[in-house]
């Protein structure tokens, strides 16, 4: 192929008009230079400029001089050699895609940043946590409750009960588990990372057995169990721990964390959270021996009151999916329940202390 070239010897400022020959068998460049002597130039020696409307190709062996290029027809013949030959670099081979691909680029982009963003950087933020040593959750936990239970009352004889019924259950952990029943009409409760749970007086109020208070004990120590306070945290910081993490900057991770400790109560968390302590509680009720059918019962309660549970389901959301999963998995379970006289005669005691 050939086309008609401008050739800069760079001896003068003097254009050279030439025919410039593209002799693809060989990969060479040929023409006559401005002394009339035949020039071959190496396609991989050669380097390429596209500029608005002509191509500069120059020569590594000679510097100076300089090829420009018009003709669009020989100017992407010459760039499908070149790609052909592995010399374009990935900003020229973006330069020549077409203008709906230059257009599309940005929005790619967006959506790259944008799924790093709420997926990657989160997930990663999550993964941190297993860094951190656990005797961290026992001083974000002490953080929380020096504040918490400077405005809130704690029902010392309902604690009690509480904790007798507690300590019956095997909740399958290394730590010991405390339980606190705090005065308030409202409907909720939630489990700390240094394996405290505390229950609102509204919510027993709410519950008709002992297998349903087993239940939502089994339901909170499961997100204890697995740390999914501390996970919630550093996925709703994810942006700075996202950073530290980069860094393996662990004492960046925890500063963080804990300068948030006063959210601890707050936390809704993530429906994967939420399947695993619903699937993972109902086996550590199906381990006591508790029917496993009162986290239905429960679930069940809360879903068909949701006017009167507002702040259980805004930390807990109760969907008609997670029931049904439940149920599922209750279906699947062999298991042998049985009466707890013990469970049922501590439940009976803490619902009359009104």
């Amino acid at each position: 192929m050939q086309t008609a070239a401008t050739y800069f010897d760079g001896e003068s400022s003097v254009p050279h008009q030439v025919e410039l020959f593209y002799d693809d068998g060989n990969n060479d460049l040929l023409f006559l230079s401005s002394d009339y002597n035949n020039k071959r130039w190496r396609i991989e020696d050669v380097e390429m400029h596209k500029l608005d409307f002509c191509v500069e190709i120059s020569n590594k062996a000679y510097p100076l001089e300089l090829l420009k290029i018009t003709n669009p027809d020989f100017i992407a013949f010459f760039i499908a050699s070149l790609n052909q030959n592995g010399q374009l670099t990935i900003y020229q081979k973006l330069l020549h895609l077409g203008f709906k691909i230059h257009i599309a680029i940005p929005f790619l982009l967006i959506a790259i940043i944008a799924i790093g963003y709420f997926y990657i950087v989160p997930f990663v933020a999550e993964k941190s946590v297993a860094f951190i040593p656990v005797e961290f959750d026992d001083y974000l936990s002490n953080e929380f409750l020096i504040d918490y239970f400077a405005d809130n009352k704690v029902d010392t004889l309902k604690t009690e009960l509480l904790t007798e019924f507690g300590s019956k259950l095997d909740f399958r952990s290394r730590r010991p588990y405390t339980f606190v029943v705090v005065e308030s009409d409202i409907i909720n409760a939630f489990a700390l990372p240094n394996a405290k749970i505390i229950v609102f007086t509204g919510l027993i109020d709410k519950m008709q057995t002992y297998e349903e208070l087993a239940a939502l004990l089994s339901h909170e120590a499961v997100h204890i169990n697995n740390r999914h306070s501390v996970k919630m945290l550093a996925r709703n910081l994810a942006g700075y721990i996202f950073i530290s993490a980069m860094f393996s900057d662990v004492n960046g991770i925890m500063t963080i964390i804990a300068e948030n400790a006063e959210n601890l109560n707050a936390l809704s968390y993530s429906r994967k959270f939420e399947n695993e302590a619903d699937s993972e509680g109902l086996q550590l009720m199906l381990n006591n021996h508790v029917n496993a059918r009162g986290m239905l019962n429960l679930f069940q309660r809360i879903k068909s009151d949701e006017k009167a549970l507002p702040s259980f389901l805004s930390t807990h959301p109760v969907t008609d999916e997670r029931i049904t999963q439940i149920s599922k998995q209750i279906n699947k379970s062999k298991f042998n329940s049985k009466q707890n006289k013990e469970l049922k005669l501590i439940f009976y005691r803490l619902k009359s202390l009104n």
